[in-house]
């Protein structure tokens, strides 16, 4: 029985990086029926999809695919449009991320009680969005986060989406953070974080990374460290691996299977929503003018979304942040594949704390994915990158071991750091390699991980850290680079390699604290010695990774929070 996922996606970056998640997840769990009759109420799903989805049955009132109240209908074979709805909290402290995803096609998974926005945004300002939108909006994001649990039959984790430069991701996305620790103490608590590049338009993203870091390593299980440069890197990298040999298909006048999932069957009779001033994640009907304004750009974002398909929506999604969006939300999406899809070696998110994490603060893992087709992609033997099995033809063996061996190299070379920190550099506590495609064999796999531990260091008392994950379903091939059959691997690695980058995001720290420059906004919502106290509980978190590094048994005395 897969278990289920709560998101929450906190201020612009979280919520633009939560679209693409959601669209992506989509498209690896709608399979389009050929049915006739089956076609006109909605599309097959799986068992797999109630890991992020439920389904609400508006008859009946009641709530499917995982409800308590509804356990037989898991087995059903038929998600009625517009039915389908996701399990996720969406909030801003700005109306125009939340309300552009309501607006678009995605807009139907999401219920007026799952977002909550507010008017003026944090400013830019840590203390601002930890302090003041904390204490105002706390209970109404508890609220809903509690009436997402309630759909759930076994809760395994929250998966918190957010940056650490603004002021509404890093102050009220940690806030957030800090209430899920109370209030579920027991569920797991994912964080994926975009760290600010140090050529970042905000000025005071160095204190609120520092602030920031400073809830997360009090209150986080796990934090997913992803940097922007890092990302514009891959993106572009991806960009130019994918345009070669991209072949143009023409627009289907069929709607896409996603579109067809969310889609209502006729247009509702209530006019959409938009949101309301001043009230608190609330919204308010608009005019008839308006909606039907609304109601065309809506069916024009639909139909544009529904003719581009194949190598043309991954070219589009290149463009701007999009691509580097599609990086994190596959980041995430491989990281549960084995809880939603079977394999030989499913991987739990229990599993990944338990093995990763050997201290209870030293828990940020680098990450690391196969992106770009190899090179030997152009073999006349591997046709569409579908690996054959062992027993199978000796010219596809060499070629799946090729390839297989090529993407283990990849995701421990710098270049395919989601870090700008190098990992051969660094000594690695524990390491997860979690594959996902078909015809992957674990002896072959056994024998890779043995050649990457001789250009690795391996922390001496766990000298085979190594948890392998192997997961039978591809990943999605909507990603620009990736085959629907394709066998790619996501890497996780608690590397010591992470304190450089903790070092840099301290020296920029230090040029704008040493002197006080833009404090005094802080000082507006706190007391701004707690600045000095976050630089030295992340130089704690620094001499922890460095002597571990250097043999050294760690011997910090954490505060308590």
């Amino acid at each position: 029985m897969p278990r289920e996922v709560i998101t929450l996606q906190v201020g612009q970056a979280g919520n633009q990086i939560g679209r693409r998640f959601w669209e992506q997840a989509l498209e690896e769990h709608c399979q389009p029926t050929e049915d006739k009759d089956a076609n006109e109420g909605g599309i097959v799903y799986t068992e797999s999809m109630s890991s992020f989805f439920h389904h609400h049955d508006e008859e009946h009132n009641e709530y499917q695919l995982g409800s308590r109240k509804t356990t037989n209908c898991r087995h059903s074979s038929i998600v009625k449009r517009g039915r389908l709805k996701a399990r996720a909290v969406l909030v801003d402290m700005e109306e125009g991320p939340v309300a552009e995803t309501l607006r678009g096609p995605l807009g139907p998974l999401f219920d007026s009680h799952q977002y909550l926005t507010d008017v003026s945004g944090a400013g830019n300002n840590f203390a601002h969005g930890h302090y003041a939108y904390g204490a105002q909006y706390g209970d109404n994001v508890m609220e809903a986060v509690r009436g997402a649990a309630e759909m759930c039959d076994s809760l395994q984790s929250f998966f918190l989406m957010h940056s650490l430069g603004g002021g509404t991701g890093s102050g009220l996305g940690t806030y957030i953070l800090g209430l899920l620790e109370d209030e579920f103490p027991n569920v797991h608590r994912f964080t994926t974080a975009v760290f600010p590049s140090e050529d970042d338009d905000v000025v005071t993203s160095p204190y609120n990374s520092m602030l920031a870091l400073q809830q997360l390593t009090a209150h986080a299980d796990c934090v997913l460290p992803v940097e922007n440069q890092c990302l514009m890197d891959l993106n572009s990298q991806s960009s130019s691996s994918a345009v070669a040999g991209v072949k143009i298909v023409q627009p289907r006048q069929q709607r896409s299977s996603m579109h067809q999932l969310l889609s209502p069957p006729s247009p509702p009779a209530a006019a959409p929503l938009a949101p309301a001033r001043g009230r608190q994640g609330r919204y308010r009907p608009v005019s008839a003018g308006a909606a039907a304004a609304a109601a065309a750009a809506a069916a024009t974002s639909a139909v544009v979304a529904a003719d581009v398909t194949g190598p043309t929506l991954a070219m589009r999604r290149e463009c701007g942040f999009d691509g580097m969006n599609d990086i994190v939300a596959r980041v995430l999406l491989d990281l549960t594949a084995s809880m939603r899809f079977g394999g030989d070696l499913n991987v739990d998110l229990n599993e990944i704390t338990t093995n990763l994490v050997p201290f209870p603060r030293l828990h940020y893992l680098m990450t690391s994915l196969s992106l770009y087709p190899s090179a030997i992609s152009s073999s006349p033997h591997i046709g569409n990158h579908e690996w054959a099995p062992l027993g199978g033809s000796s010219a596809a063996h060499a070629a799946a071991s090729l390839h297989l061996r090529t993407i283990c190299s990849a995701v421990f070379s710098r270049p395919n750091q989601l870090l700008r920190s190098d990992p051969r550099r660094g000594t690695v506590l524990a390491s997860a390699l979690l594959f996902r495609g078909r015809g992957l064999s674990l002896a072959d796999i056994t024998e890779n991980i043995k050649k990457i531990q001789k250009d690795i260091r391996m922390v001496s008392w766990n000298p085979d850290g190594f948890k392998i994950g192997l997961c039978g379903t591809p990943s999605s091939s909507s990603f620009p680079s990736s085959s629907s059959s394709s066998a790619s691997v996501l890497s996780l690695s608690n590397n010591s390699c992470v304190a450089t980058t903790f070092e840099r995001m301290a020296l920029r720290f230090d040029r704008l604290y040493r002197r006080k420059a833009m404090v005094h906004h802080y000082a507006e919502y706190m007391d701004a010695s707690l600045m000095e106290e976050a630089r030295e509980d992340l130089c704690q978190v620094i001499d922890a990774y460095r002597a571990l590094e250097a043999g050294r048994v760690t011997k910090t005395k954490w505060k308590t929070k």
